[in-house]
């Protein structure tokens, strides 16, 4: 019995209910019971004012209205419901044949228009021939969606194709200088953690970090004896270099025409702000904002780079360069926000751009610590950290650049100033995002940040794969079915179109495909979300949700790690494997063959 009354209550919440209006009692319930034996779900209503509040607020899709009722019509009723956000299919009905009644009735959104008195044999037909029509629309509507999605997909897995062939001639390119590997994907990082403060959406940062990462791509034209001499560069030879960025533009433009933000920052990215830059001479907000923020970025990381004809200047010293260039070299605005991120990349021992020393573990487990200020002492959760700072979550409000004291288990408390403090969830929410600069870091502190951080030629990418992997989400609405399309030891990218806010808390079941385990059960927080709409303006990226792991056991935690470490090793040795045979086949092509796949900057964990 319970399980029947399930299925009709089930039945119920997904069927669409069907509404009779009519004051003459008599009629609506003839109308009702008739609608009821041929299984439709029927309400009756004795009043346009009464039925319009309940399908308002309720699941009707089909309303059969009388047009001749005291107070207000059906007429009435019938524009009331084609204001709603989704109106409902409307019958109308009425005893007066009047021909230009109905005429208005039909041009003003009525599906069907019948006459009193009504045969109910023809009237259920009419109602079967309407209910007929929503569910043919609502299924072509899914349809709709699902070929979207798909053509998302598609998008984005020939954009991906498109993107690791130019990843490879920039591999190609920066193998042949020892001192600039690594320069394009350095340069991206920096980009990426500007754009938060340019305060640009998903899809602008997903654009950003494409220019970033391919902004020296026409090099690759350039010979390699100007482009690796060591002595200093003839006028001619230094006119070859300044030809750079007009050859990555013309490289890029057949593959990004639907994205020139990306092509127009590589062209621009050596403007300066005065004027004085190339190759088209553009002048302050002239210049693209992309290739701002990227002239800083790059300008930083050959700064603090070696080369063979000077050492490289420190953290500190090039962003005094950064600083005295402002306003005539660096857009100000870009050199600002390059200043508010420095902390997050630069370590304050050394002055190294942070990818030399910055703890690759954040996600992996949760360090408790403890935030006190003057007024309040509170318990928060570690998200990253760096010998120059950290990064929390707590509960904690503070005010930007005031002093919070953080303990830590087994190390001596530190002193820390916030930088900056977001809130995250919806807006009652109290979990608070704090960046916190250290004061006077401790030694343990420091030799704890050393023992989680890898020098610069022995980091390899965080363990992330692309991996269809089915998961249920657990939220307080229930429980559906979703499809990771990114999987890391941090968190999961769900493809969904779910309406979860950013900071929403949700559990998660999935099972890795390994014989004989047990699935993964574990607590995540919402990181990001992308739209269809930022997913199709973007191109590289697909809709969906990110979120990192907020509570996961250290044996799952352990077997997912395993998981993505063996995929990853697969992907590289296939990758190994093709390379080699393109290298039989074809020798010219063996660098295109032999690179890292290229990052989905818009899906992070």
């Amino acid at each position: 019995m319970e399980e029947w009354m399930s299925q009709q209550a089930e039945r119920k919440s997904t069927a669409a209910l069907v509404a009779v209006v009519d004051d003459d009692p008599l009629v609506r319930q003839l109308f009702v019971q008739a609608l009821l034996r041929k299984g439709h779900l029927t309400e009756g209503f004795a009043s346009a004012s009464q039925a319009l509040q309940a399908v308002a607020s309720g699941g009707h899709r089909l309303v059969i209205t009388d047009i001749d009722m005291p107070g207000q019509s059906g007429v009435w009723l019938l524009a009331q419901l084609q204001s709603l956000p989704k109106p409902p299919l409307t019958i109308m009905v009425t005893g007066q044949d009047d021909t230009r009644q109905a005429i208005h009735c039909l041009t003003n959104g009525a599906y069907d228009f019948l006459l009193k008195p009504v045969d109910l044999v023809h009237f259920v037909q009419k109602v079967s021939s309407a209910l007929d029509f929503i569910r043919l629309a609502e299924e072509r509507r899914r349809h709709q969606e699902l070929v979207e999605d798909v053509a998302i997909s598609e998008r984005w897995r020939a954009r991906q194709l498109f993107l690791s062939g130019i990843d490879a001639l920039i591999r190609a390119l920066e193998a042949k200088d020892d001192y600039t590997e690594g320069h394009s994907t350095r340069v991206a990082v920096i980009a990426e953690a500007m754009a938060a403060r340019a305060k640009l959406r998903p899809g602008e940062v997903n654009e950003l970090i494409t220019a970033a990462r391919c902004h020296d791509i026409g090099k690759i034209g350039i010979p390699d004896a100007v482009l690796l001499k060591g002595g200093r560069l003839t006028t001619g030879e230094y006119a070859r270099i300044k030809d750079h960025p007009q050859h990555g533009a013309r490289i890029l433009e057949p593959i990004f025409r639907d994205m020139p933000a990306v092509v127009a920052a590589v062209r621009h990215h050596h403007e300066r702000y005065d004027g004085a830059g190339y190759p088209d001479g553009l002048k302050g907000e002239a210049v693209p904002l992309y290739a701002r923020i990227i002239s800083v970025a790059d300008a930083f990381d050959a700064m603090t780079s070696n080369r063979i004809y000077r050492r490289a200047l420190s953290g500190r010293e090039a962003v005094e360069e950064l600083q005295r260039g402002a306003g005539r070299q660096f857009c100000p605005r870009a050199v600002t926000w390059f200043l508010d991120v420095y902390d997050e990349i630069a370590d304050v021992a050394g002055g190294e751009p942070w990818l030399n020393m910055r703890c690759e573990r954040r996600l992996e487990h949760d360090i408790e610590l403890v935030l006190e200020t003057s007024e309040a002492r509170l318990p928060g959760r570690l998200l990253n950290l760096s010998a120059c700072g950290l990064r929390v979550q707590t509960a904690l409000c503070v005010a930007v650049g005031q002093e919070v004291r953080l303990e830590m288990i087994g190390l001596t408390p530190i002193r820390t100033l916030v930088t900056w403090s977001n809130p995250i969830g919806p807006e009652e929410a109290t979990l608070h995002q704090l960046g916190l600069k250290t004061i006077e870091p401790s030694e343990d502190y420091l030799a704890y940040v050393r023992s989680l951080a890898r020098p610069k030629t022995e980091r390899r990418g965080r363990a992330r794969i692309n991996y269809v992997l089915p998961v249920s989400l657990s939220t307080a609405e229930g429980v559906s079915e979703q499809n990771a399309v990114n999987v890391s030891i941090g968190g999961l990218f769900l493809h969904t179109r779910a309406p979860l806010p950013v900071g929403a808390e949700i559990g998660l079941r999935f099972a890795l495909p390994d014989a004989g385990t047990a699935p993964i059960e574990a607590q995540a927080t919402v990181t990001h979300r992308l739209t269809v709409a930022e997913a199709l303006r973007a191109e590289g990226a697909i809709p969906g949700m990110g979120m990192a792991f907020s509570a996961l056991s250290p044996a799952d935690a352990e077997r997912l790690t395993a998981f993505v470490e063996s995929r990853m090793a697969e992907t590289r040795l296939r990758s190994l494997l093709g390379a080699a045979q393109s290298r039989a086949a074809a020798p010219a092509a063996d660098m295109a063959a032999a690179h890292r796949p290229w990052r989905l900057p818009a899906i992070t964990n």
